[in-house]
């Protein structure tokens, strides 16, 4: 059993999906598997079945996140449920670093990181402060 359950649902990212994989490949934490959730996109996941590691699951029309996500976390084996959505980018040491944490603080339930946006061109966007 892995340690953890990476749970990725895509819907028509394919602009950002070859990413968002890749990123989870990446991860310095290696103790994991990946549970891709296509819900009905027939996009390029395809290419990636041949991977280890990999789970796909597939809808035949659009089921929508909530159940997108609940199919995932069925078919995952996992200790721990990461959510990584077809559009975001995880750092290298995300898992590593949310393992580590859940393990030294037993009584927490729940982690998430912090975000940075980026243009269509990848750099990163300053963040517009909230007027009152």
């Amino acid at each position: 059993m892995p340690r953890v359950s990476v749970v990725l649902p895509v819907y028509n990212c394919e602009r950002y999906l070859r990413e968002a994989l890749e990123s989870v490949l990446n991860q310095s934490f290696k103790d994991f598997e990946t549970v891709v959730v296509d819900d009905g996109s027939g996009s390029i996941i395809k290419e990636y079945i041949s991977l280890a590691g990999f789970t796909i699951v597939t809808h035949k029309e659009n089921m929508g996140i909530c159940r997108s996500l609940n199919d995932g976390i069925e078919k995952s084996t996992g200790e721990y449920i990461a959510i990584q959505h077809a559009d975001d980018v995880s750092l290298p040491d995300r898992l590593e670093k949310q393992v580590r944490y859940l393990d030294t603080h037993p009584g927490t339930g729940l982690v998430a990181g912090l975000i940075q946006y980026v243009d269509k061109k990848g750099g990163k966007k300053k963040r517009k402060k909230k007027s009152k």
